[in-house]
């Protein structure tokens, strides 16, 4: 069969399981009592009225209290917790919504979780409840590949195929009118990208903007030896593509890949810094806590980003690491700066944190 066919049927085949998992119709709601009924519930004690939900407070001014994961997931819960926690820590105020800021990064919490649970291949349907004097984000996960069994299929059939189904895929994506339908096989993909990653290389000059995204995504999962490649394409004219390279970057997750973003956050355009930063944390943990005191220890990457490195400063001090100490009280001397309000902001905040 054509493989460029054989894509749309895959990518039914990933989605078919769900649908057979579909919630059932609501039953219809009971009749109402008759008179009779009615009768005969008289001198029966009336049931307490159901108390009302307690109100959420404004949500952009109080803070995450924590999460809780539902649905269906196929990674372990702890990981997808800590992901979710990096992106919008715990104790970090809660965002309804809001504008996009400068690099085109959604502000609200709950816009940001949907993104990077979209990257790994979840769709995520994120409700708050109030939890003392916050709010507890329940986050009900749905896969985008539709289903474990329907996943593993489609995994299998790709993994057979090769790279010339991967560059099909590629192809389908490029194709607005196929997009959506055959977008749910990254997943798929993503657990091939081994072995399709050299062929998707030589194909990355000629894709449109979704494909290449799409291909970034796949070469992130292929280990090392990819990593120059991507970073070849942050910092260019497309912001989303820069977000989805530096993404990738972090899913490698080898040091080369970790240096490649650390030089981004060092050296690069301002307006690719945040984004470099949010990659930094989703390095494993160790990782970006030893690349995060190397810079904040460095006193000319602080004096020339100090903007970056009070960015940095907060979340290294949600770790709760002890080995930041030595750091802190480094900077904490930069707060006497009086002719660098910046600097002396970072200072006041390193001394804040050492009490």
């Amino acid at each position: 069969m054509n493989r460029i066919r054989l894509i749309p049927l895959l990518a039914l085949l990933v989605a078919w399981p769900a649908a057979a998992h579909a919630e059932e119709p609501a039953p219809a709601p009971a009749p109402a009592p008759s008179d009779e009924e009615d009768d005969s519930a008289e001198g029966l004690p009336a049931l307490p009225a159901p108390e009302p939900a307690k109100p959420v407070t404004p949500a952009a001014r109080i803070p995450i209290a924590g999460y809780e994961l539902a649905g269906q997931r196929i990674d372990p819960d702890d990981q997808l917790l800590a992901l979710l926690a990096s992106v919008a820590p715990i104790g970090e105020p809660f965002i309804e919504t809001g504008p996009s800021d400068r690099i085109g990064k959604p502000l609200g919490t709950i816009p940001r979780l949907a993104e990077v649970l979209d990257g790994i291949g979840y769709r995520a349907a994120v409700t708050k409840r109030a939890a003392g004097g916050g709010v507890t984000l329940v986050v009900e996960l749905a896969l985008l590949c539709g289903s474990e069994p329907g996943q593993s299929y489609a995994t299998a059939i790709v993994a057979a195929l090769g790279p010339p189904l991967a560059l099909a895929w590629l192809e389908a994506i490029d194709d607005p009118a196929e997009r959506a339908r055959v977008r749910p096989l990254g997943q798929a993909m993503c657990h091939s990208a081994r072995r399709a990653a050299h062929a998707i290389v030589t194909r990355l000059p000629t894709l449109g903007g979704d494909a290449l995204r799409s291909a970034l995504v796949v070469l992130g999962h292929a280990g090392p030896g990819y990593e120059k490649t991507i970073a070849d394409f942050v910092g260019g004219d497309d912001e989303r593509t820069t977000r989805e390279a530096l993404r990738a970057l972090a899913r490698a997750g080898t040091e080369k890949a970790a240096a490649l973003i650390v030089r981004r956050i060092e050296d690069g355009p301002a307006a690719v810094q945040p984004a470099a930063e949010e990659a930094l944390w989703r390095l494993a943990a160790p990782t970006a806590l030893a690349k995060t005191r190397d810079l904040l220890g460095r006193r000319d990457f602080v004096t020339r980003h100090p903007q970056s490195a009070a960015r940095l400063l907060e979340r290294a001090a949600q770790s709760g690491d002890d080995r930041f100490d030595p750091v802190l009280e480094q900077l904490s001397s930069l707060r006497f700066h009086f002719w660098s309000p910046a600097l002396a902001r970072v200072g006041a905040k390193a001394r804040d944190l050492l009490q």
